[in-house]
């Protein structure tokens, strides 16, 4: 509210007034502080607020919808989250699984990341090359899909063309992926999975996280440089790098 402290030159309206007979979505409620924890409370329970520097009481008709990723239920009272403000939220509680336990939706989820980032960044990638699903599927994202959206984030800032490759996801996404293959299976699978996924652009991938090293690159998939020079002519790449 104007003039409710220094600097407050104009009017503000806050979130309640701007969700007034509509939904407020309320995002990691676990960090909210106490103080909030207790306005939330009344409002919640009362339908009233009251605007900082304000006498006047407001009332309103908010759906509040709240979103956390900690497990509030078990440590309601004990982590500094008021266990009446969780009774008063928890009427219908949707558990969402983890990203690596729904991968079917990981396709999904790269599409609208890349429509959205492209647009932001006016860029023409449109499609991600088959192995760099492969790779975005099978990682296991312990930063869920926050994690994934800045993977495709990154890839649309870093890709010139309208394809992402696999040199264009994150250092970490991709080396997680050449580490997994290269610890259970090594050479065997690498050769196996060539003509589908470990294809040109994943073995300069290997290359690149090197520094073209052929030595380290081969230890890395339990290989010899005698056979990963056979690969890199078998894909038409300068071994000279």
């Amino acid at each position: 509210m104007k003039g409710a402290f220094t600097g407050a030159t104009r009017d503000h309206r806050g979130y309640f007034s701007q969700a007034d007979n509509g939904t407020l979505f309320l995002d990691e409620i676990g960090d909210l502080r106490p103080d909030i924890q207790a306005m939330l409370l009344k409002v919640s329970q009362t339908g009233e607020y009251q605007r900082m520097g304000d006498e006047q009481m407001r009332s309103c008709d908010v759906r509040i919808i709240a979103a956390t990723n900690q497990p509030i239920a078990e440590k309601s009272g004990k982590s500094g989250f008021r266990r009446d403000l969780f009774y008063r939220f928890n009427v219908v509680q949707i558990t969402m699984p983890s990203l690596r336990d729904r991968a079917s939706d990981i396709p999904l989820l790269v599409d609208h990341f890349l429509t959205h980032y492209s647009r932001e960044m006016e860029k023409p990638t449109n499609r991600v090359s088959e192995n760099s699903m492969q790779i975005l599927h099978h990682y296991p994202w312990p930063g869920n899909i926050r994690e994934l959206s800045n993977a495709i984030a990154h890839a649309v800032i870093f890709c010139k063309g309208e394809e992402i490759q696999v040199r264009h996801l994150p250092e970490e996404i991709s080396r997680a992926s050449l580490d997994a293959d290269s610890s259970t299976n090594g050479l065997h699978k690498f050769s196996s999975r060539a003509r589908q996924e470990w294809d040109r652009e994943y073995l300069i991938a290997a290359l690149d996280h090197f520094r073209w090293n052929k030595r380290k690159t081969a230890a890395a998939l339990d290989s010899s440089p005698q056979t990963l020079y056979k690969y890199l002519r078998k894909f038409s790449i300068e071994a000279s790098r």
